[in-house]
């Protein structure tokens, strides 16, 4: 399987809450970082648990993927996340989010993704809550 088909499954699998699926498609010494947070989660076991301990995930849906030849995939609503999954190399992967929590607050996401042996080896997310653009900058927007 190409390693953009394994980073849409993970995504799937991720935007369903299927951590059963996700964690088939973690490496075992997979690295998820949290920049914003300073956490680092070494290892599959820890990370599945951290994620399956989660207090609430976010709601959202999935909206394209973008490959090697910048074609694009629709996808139908699923919960979690809306990316945008750009390939800029063979085994790695920017994904664009926006996810909204049960507190109402809506965050900007960016992930990196690497993948190892058809595995997802690193991941690193970068959450940005949204905010009003100020009134000076509208007229030199689209």
């Amino acid at each position: 399987m190409d390693t953009q088909k394994i980073c849409e499954r993970y995504m799937e699998a991720a935007t369903a809450r299927d951590l059963d699926a996700q964690e088939t498609m973690l490496h075992p010494d997979v690295v998820a970082s949290y920049p914003q947070s300073g956490e680092v989660f070494r290892g599959r076991d820890k990370y599945i648990a951290m994620l399956r301990n989660y207090p609430s995930l976010p709601e959202g849906h999935l909206v394209s993927i973008k490959g090697e030849s910048h074609t694009s995939v629709q996808y139908p609503s699923l919960p979690m996340l809306s990316p945008t999954i750009t390939v800029y190399g063979g085994d790695d992967f920017v994904i664009e989010a926006i996810a909204t929590y049960a507190d109402g607050n809506t965050y900007n996401l960016v992930a990196l993704l690497h993948l190892e042996q058809g595995l997802v080896k690193e991941e690193t997310w970068y959450f940005a809550p949204t905010f009003e653009a100020p009134e000076w900058r509208r007229p030199y927007t689209d």
